[in-house]
């Protein structure tokens, strides 16, 4: 079996894979559990375990999530820290 066979053989059996995990948001097919994070084998998205805590995070592209998230934590920074920011 050359390279190309075995890369499309593992492909179709990920594929294959019977997911465990809610489904996918996006094609609606049940997502598998890896050891770190949930993946949808179909679309090729990862929720990370360490994100969990991210509002509505399985049900949301986590992209979006990761940005959302990363934008509140700059606006709810402390005053002292926001006045240090915009005097430079």
């Amino acid at each position: 079996m050359d390279t190309a066979e075995l890369m499309q053989t593992s492909r179709a059996e990920r594929l294959a894979e019977a997911g465990t995990e809610p489904d996918c948001p996006f094609c609606q097919r049940p997502r598998v559990l890896r050891s770190d994070y949930i993946r949808c084998n179909r679309c090729g998205i990862n929720w990370l375990a360490e994100e969990m805590h991210l509002p509505d995070y399985l049900n949301r592209d986590p992209r979006i999530a990761r940005t959302e998230s990363s934008t509140s934590r700059i606006v709810e920074q402390p005053e002292e820290v926001a006045d240090t920011l915009s005097q430079r």
